[in-house]
């Protein structure tokens, strides 16, 4: 498999991941990521169809377009991976890229995971944002924290534990 499918195959893993955790952008990823990964010559009916989708098709509509693009495309391995994780990975990525701001990843991760996940990195971007309403009631600065936050999202991608 060449770099470019390679890299649209996990990207679209990433997208059903998304869909699966209900991520608010799910539905535009989801089209996206399987046209990236039409033109990246993956195939299948079920992609061509998942890459047209828009707002007014249903959930079971989409669900079904996803288990076939599974199945024809011989996801299963990969797209189980439990979808919080998936869409965390997302979330951290979407940080470090600043699409959203280090604040709103620690308080999704909190919101999601309280300090109870599986991985410490996880907790730790719980933790941090503790530390956010902490500075903010003291009017404390930040930017320590945002550094940790960038750091510990940066080893969650390169480490996932």
């Amino acid at each position: 498999m060449n770099e470019p499918t390679r890299l649209a195959r996990s990207a679209l893993v990433e997208a059903i991941g998304c869909w699966r955790a209900d991520m608010w952008d799910a539905r535009e990823l989801l089209a996206e990521c399987a046209t990236t990964a039409l033109v990246a010559d993956l195939d299948g009916d079920a992609l061509v169809e998942l890459a047209t989708i828009d707002r007014d098709d249903g959930r079971d509509l989409i669900d079904r377009l996803v288990e076939r693009v599974v199945e024809d495309l011989s996801l299963a391995d990969v797209a189980d991976t439990e979808p919080l994780l998936v869409a965390a990975q997302r979330m951290c990525r979407r940080a470090l890229h600043g699409e959203i701001t280090e604040r709103a990843l620690t308080s999704w991760v909190h919101e999601r995971f309280h300090h109870e996940s599986d991985s410490r990195r996880l907790d730790l971007l719980a933790a941090l944002d503790d530390e956010y309403d902490d500075a903010v009631a003291s009017s404390a600065d930040a930017a320590e924290i945002t550094r940790l936050v960038r750091e510990t999202a940066r080893r969650y991608l390169a480490y996932r534990d």
